[in-house]
């Protein structure tokens, strides 16, 4: 609990905290940048103590302990790509709007000065409401997915209480890794290019901005250069509503196929029953038509029979290999095979 609670706290302080610091010492001859980088301190205090506040407060302790990080993990105990991305998109976005608030409020710019964009706000509307958008589609397509089959979907110890039922849970806890891996797990390409093309529009929403407000603090900002949030190119803006649908897409037509979620013990001892915990195992499995293939770092691969399987649990027990080192496992039933998991015998 320590270390989760210090550790998202050294991160907050990093990304408002040095940006913060930066702006003071750069800009300190600016009067109305010095009060706006002050109140956009203020301002994310107060609304990261409430989400601590109301992350703590959520009824699963295995969840709870992330406190404000609790809005960025979905209903099953992952870290969710969509949501990661809209509040990305919030929390730079919002910092923008606070600071040139704080310029009008305070009386160093005027309304019509701070607010103009260089074109029009077409284009921060679709920027900004294409995430929130995956982001709620995705969620409902999922939902949906779960109330039809429960198996289609596993989740970890930190799963919400309001999560739909699944079938499998594991041990697991939410990673970073989470926004770029799939159900499965492993790497997702979707996920990937979506959190990407993401990442690229923030920065350079980011980079012109303070761009701007550095050509404020030296004088150039007048009645006839009034732009402080930057014109969001139609290339950017074409390639980041492509990566949301195409995320959107995905979530709707991915099939549910066998999908291996987690070991016990692992790492595991040389010679050790291991069960392995999978999701979607066909019903028809047992352990005459079930294999258990783990390939040694040198790419050497060996196929044995699994000690048990148990279809109502979704459970492949089997017997780990004498040596010890790093095995890549795949397990396959009738018809279908898992993606290779990492297992470490020690």
């Amino acid at each position: 609990m320590t270390r989760a609670l210090f550790g998202r706290w050294f991160v907050a302080v990093l990304l408002v905290g040095v940006p913060v610091i930066w702006g003071l010492v750069k800009w300190w001859h600016n009067r109305g940048l010095v009060v706006s980088l002050i109140a956009l301190a203020v301002f994310w205090a107060l609304v990261l103590g409430f989400l601590e506040w109301a992350g703590l407060s959520d009824g699963n302790p295995n969840r709870s302990k992330y406190g404000f990080v609790d809005v960025v993990i979905g209903a099953d105990g992952r870290v969710s790509t969509s949501k990661t991305v809209v509040y990305v998109w919030t929390f730079v976005f919002a910092s923008a709007l606070v600071i040139m608030t704080s310029l009008t409020v305070f009386g160093y710019l005027k309304p019509q000065l701070a607010f103009r964009t260089g074109s029009n706000w077409d284009a921060y509307l679709l920027l900004l409401g294409g995430p929130f958008a995956s982001a709620v589609l995705a969620k409902g397509i999922v939902s949906y997915q779960t109330q039809q089959d429960p198996a289609s979907k596993s989740g970890t110890s930190a799963a919400a209480g309001t999560a739909n039922k699944m079938s499998t849970s594991v041990a697991g806890q939410p990673s970073a890794t989470d926004i770029v891996n799939g159900d499965s797990g492993t790497p997702s390409v979707v996920d990937i290019q979506y959190s990407i093309f993401s990442l690229v529009a923030t920065l350079y929403f980011a980079g012109r901005f303070v761009f701007n407000l550095d050509k404020y603090a030296a004088g150039v900002a007048s009645a006839s250069h009034p732009t402080f949030l930057p014109q969001i190119p139609s290339a950017l803006l074409g390639l980041t509503s492509l990566a949301a649908l195409t995320y959107v897409g995905n979530k709707a037509v991915q099939t549910q196929g066998l999908r291996l979620v987690s070991f016990s013990p692992s790492p595991a001892p040389p010679n050790n029953s291991v069960r392995a915990t999978l999701v979607n195992l066909p019903t028809t499995a047992t352990r005459e038509n079930t294999a258990v293939l783990t390939t040694d770092a040198a790419g050497t691969t060996e196929s044995t029979g699994p000690t048990a399987v148990n279809t109502a649990n979704n459970t492949v027990d089997f017997q780990s290999p004498a040596a010890r080192g790093t095995y890549s496992v795949t397990i396959a039933a009738p018809e279908t095979f898992t993606v290779p998991a990492k297992l470490v015998i020690q």
